[in-house]
């Protein structure tokens, strides 16, 4: 619809040239328009209008359709500068420029005009008035100084007969009145044998002709343009309405789209502080932690709920302590693995409540790290603690060589015999037992916690 009100504002004859432009299909803006938009070219047909407007709405649409804005702006271009008679739309400065122009050589053609008519009027002054025969005698010179110092009539001189004889007296009237901008001059009763002053009034007469057309066209040529001011001033109204609606449309749209793209901003940064928050917490917990827990029941030591120890006021029974000694070992064997390390002196077997250790040289001697009710079964047991201590020396050795900053709370001595110092070994002294079972498991959370904390 903006597109068909704009054309309405254009004549025919521009459309069709603004058709040919864009390869609308009629006859090209050379054929079809001047270069001062006269209606001196032939005028187009009905046919060839419906085309060329059919031309420049799909022109319009085309160039709306891909998002061509130079192409658009172009199209408007050439339909603002067309009918002003300028190759590029012009601001209301340029406008009023031409009109200048206008203004100068409109000026400059009517002082030509009043040089021309004093010209002409010094000539009639220089002419004698007719009725004696000196008259008669002076009448040649003063035409033929006018003629030589004007430059456009050859002297010339009139016949007389002897001295005394008299010319034919010439009367001459020269009319002057003004009819709006139309002013001439007429001659009447001039002598036939002044050919001279006849071609000055004629050249004169040519001349005033000339500059009133120039005149009327430079007159024409303004009203055109004043009659296109208007219309592109109409024109640029809506234009400017139009894009201020559709600027006001797109900056509601915009408002909305950021308003809801910052809500979003808001909810996913307030579910990624949740998440980074619940993160951190899953880094400190380990599913290890839950498969031994290692806790304390008393004066015993506990994994898994499990008591490791036994006191002559507080008994324990043998089935706990050997599925405590278990656990532990699954646990010693659990680190190894995590930590890609293998023992060098005994290979734990963990078999729940039946664990074993075996020399790692020697395979076939199991020693039973568990009660079992046989003769001399005490005494293999106790070479059996021996040797998961000295498996537990052996972690806290790799740790050390691995991190400087790791420590035992409790250091392993005597090759694996004592822990803080306390035997490890059954014997007559429980209470003493008991704690060094309790050093024994706290230093293998500490081995836990490190070894799975090195692995992140």
């Amino acid at each position: 619809m903006f597109v068909r009100d704009l054309l309405g504002l254009v004549s025919d004859l521009e459309l069709c040239s603004i058709a040919g432009s864009v390869g609308g299909g009629v006859r090209t803006a050379t054929a079809m328009a001047r270069e001062d938009f006269t209606a001196s070219a032939s005028s187009p047909t009905e046919d060839e209008v419906d085309a060329a407007r059919a031309a420049v709405v799909a022109a319009f649409r085309d160039a709306f359709q891909r998002g061509d804005s130079v192409h658009f702006a172009m199209l408007l271009g050439q339909c603002f500068s067309l009918p002003a008679g300028c190759s590029l739309p012009q601001c209301d400065a340029c406008m009023e420029g031409s009109a200048r122009d206008a203004a100068a050589a409109r000026n400059m053609a009517c002082d030509q005009r009043d040089k021309a008519f004093e010209y002409a009027e010094g000539v009639h002054a220089r002419l004698p008035a007719a009725g004696s025969a000196a008259a008669g005698l002076q009448y040649t010179p003063l035409l033929e100084a006018a003629a030589a110092g004007s430059g456009m009539l050859p002297s010339h001189r009139s016949p007389h007969a002897g001295g005394a004889g008299t010319t034919s007296a010439a009367s001459l009237r020269v009319t002057d009145w003004a009819a709006g901008a139309d002013t001439c001059v007429e001659r009447s009763h001039l002598p036939e044998s002044d050919a001279a002053t006849s071609a000055l009034l004629a050249a004169v007469e040519a001349e005033e002709a000339s500059l009133l057309a120039e005149i009327a066209r430079l007159r024409r040529r303004q009203r055109r343009q004043a009659a296109q001011r208007r219309k592109l001033a109409l024109l640029q109204h809506v234009v400017t309405d139009r894009l201020r609606g559709a600027a006001a449309t797109i900056q509601g749209d915009v408002a909305g789209l950021l308003a809801l793209t910052r809500d979003r901003m808001h909810d996913l940064r307030d579910r990624n502080l949740r998440g980074r928050a619940h993160l951190s917490l899953l880094r400190y917990l380990s599913v290890h932690n839950d498969a031994f827990f290692i806790w304390h029941s008393g004066p015993f030591v506990t994994i898994n709920g499990c008591r490791l120890g036994r006191l002559p006021a507080q008994p324990v029974d043998k089935a706990e302590i050997n599925a405590a000694l278990g656990q532990v070992a699954l646990l010693v064997t659990t680190i190894a693995n995590r930590l890609g390390l293998a023992f060098s002196r005994y290979r734990v077997v963990p078999m729940g409540s039946y664990s074993r250790i075996a020399p790692a040289d020697d395979q076939k001697s199991m020693l039973e790290l568990h009660f079992t009710g046989r003769m001399f079964a005490q005494g293999r047991m106790n070479t059996a603690l021996k040797a998961l201590l000295v498996c537990i020396a052996e972690l806290g050795e790799y740790a050390q060589s691995v991190d400087r900053s790791f420590w035992w709370p409790y250091p392993i001595t005597h090759g694996g015999e004592r822990i803080a110092d306390l035997h490890v070994t059954i014997g007559s002294k429980d209470a003493a037992w008991t704690r060094a079972m309790k050093a024994a498991l706290t230093n293998l959370k500490w081995m836990l916690a490190w070894a799975f904390r090195q692995r992140e």
